[in-house]
């Protein structure tokens, strides 16, 4: 930090406001979020706390007001609130002091030396969700540049990182679009428009899912070509320890991937063994949640390893007929066209039960195409992979270098005033996109 610049407390530059909504002379209530700042409730989306019914216990916010989210203050959630309006009584809300540019103080708190420090500060039963206190908070010393000064470090990084963000944004949204390119290919192939394009190729299915398919493909349920079976509940009462062995969860079966690493175990029985061991080839399907359908092939041939309640595995009952991995290009399309969704009220259905996973209906051409097919859609599958990773990597770097930026501004360690004018900030980003080729 500077010699010039001073380093005083939180609170003698920050007064505490506790106004209550006593009078309900206010109804706009307001959240706090981390890289949005202050924003209506109404933007914050179908995540945390719910508004209560009674608003006269909220706080008062005014225009201008620092407002800090005191259980998620080391992930630095904090903002300078735009508007009038209420919040709930987990929020510190401040009135700067004259000598203070709030959006100065915004920064600092994005600094992670200083969410790192307040993150010891918390109070709280889970490490996510610390609060801080006011009366630790305002005990905090924090640097206290001339009122210019503040200011000229918030409008360069105002300007800096909204360029940064104007490029993660673009990135994030060409991954979008391969992962919409990707599923829009599965599509193609597994409803056969991809070879069978013309109309005199297709019939009518009568399914709102997939309403024509090749008149050479067989229309038919999934449980006639399928044996389905649920993993084995697990019963803490009933276990013994004469029988352990490792289990996949949920958790462990992602799209195309499946961990192995540090199983848990449970007792199979000799019995349960031979019911739910999982062979070379299952198909393993998420029965329940949010992520019904996520699927994934198991590969192995060594491995003795079964599976829980809340998987499927599911096998062809004729393995000359049918493939698991065509199958498994199947859940993707079901889950990412809405297959799976229940009544149009809610996300996903609660549980894909057996019975009903095996009565969803889909086209199934001939094992050879079934096989071309899978082998077509893995390497593309796989492009676009490789391709999302280099770019998330560069969406990495760049919000690394924003971090480091605003650190090293809010600190003094680069003159704003000739920094920019250098062309510095220019050349990370640079070096980003040239070493990512993204």
């Amino acid at each position: 930090m500077p010699s010039d610049w001073a380093s005083v407390p939180f609170g003698s530059i920050f007064a505490q406001s506790k106004r209550k909504n006593s009078r309900l002379q206010r109804d706009f209530v307001l959240s706090v979020m981390k890289d949005r700042g202050v924003i209506p409730y109404t933007e914050k989306g179908n995540v945390g706390n719910k508004v209560s019914e009674d608003l006269s216990g909220y706080k008062l916010v005014d225009k201008g007001d620092f407002v800090l989210n005191s259980m998620n203050l080391y992930m630095g959630s904090v903002g300078v609130s735009e508007y009038d309006g209420v919040t709930s009584t987990a929020y510190i809300v401040c009135k700067p002091s004259e000598n203070v540019y709030a959006d100065y103080y915004n920064y600092l708190i994005q600094f992670k030396g200083f969410q790192e420090y307040v993150g010891f500060l918390g109070k709280g039963i889970m490490e996510i969700r610390e609060a801080v206190r006011w009366t630790a908070l305002k005990s905090v010393f924090v640097p206290l540049p001339d009122l210019a000064i503040q200011r000229q470090i918030a409008d360069f990084l105002d300007r800096e990182t909204a360029r940064i963000d104007l490029l993660i944004e673009k990135k994030q949204r060409l991954v979008a679009l391969l992962g919409e390119k990707l599923d829009r290919t599965v599509r193609a192939y597994l409803s056969g428009e991809t070879d069978y394009p013309n109309e005199d190729q297709r019939c009518a299915t009568g399914i709102g899912y997939l309403p024509s398919a090749p008149k050479l493909w067989s229309v038919e349920k999934v449980g006639w070509r399928y044996e389905i079976q649920l993993g084995k509940m697990l019963d803490s009462a009933k276990q013994t320890g004469e029988h352990r062995r490792r289990y996949l969860r949920v958790a462990d079966v992602q799209w195309g991937r499946i961990n192995t690493d540090d199983l848990p175990e449970m007792d199979f029985s000799p019995s349960d063994r031979k019911r739910f061991r999982l062979q070379r080839g299952d198909l393993l399907v998420n029965e329940g949640g949010s992520y019904v359908g996520r699927s994934a092939v198991w590969r192995s041939d060594d491995d003795e390893v079964y599976y829980q309640k809340a998987l499927h595995r599911v096998r062809p009952r004729n393995p000359k007929r049918d493939s698991a991995e065509f199958l498994y290009y199947l859940m993707w399309f079901a889950t990412k066209y809405g297959v799976f969704i229940a009544g149009g009220n809610q996300t996903t259905i609660d549980h894909l039960t057996a019975e009903a996973f095996g009565r969803y209906r889909f086209a199934f051409p001939t094992l050879d195409e079934q096989i071309a097919t899978s082998e077509h859609l893995k390497k593309e599958e796989a492009k676009q992979e490789a391709a999302s990773t280099k770019i998330n990597a560069s969406i990495d770097r760049l919000k690394e270098y924003r971090s480091a930026l605003i650190t090293a501004a809010v600190t003094g360690q680069i003159d704003v005033s000739t920094y920019a004018k250098s062309g510095m900030p220019d050349r990370p980003l640079d070096a980003i996109q040239e070493e990512m080729g993204a």
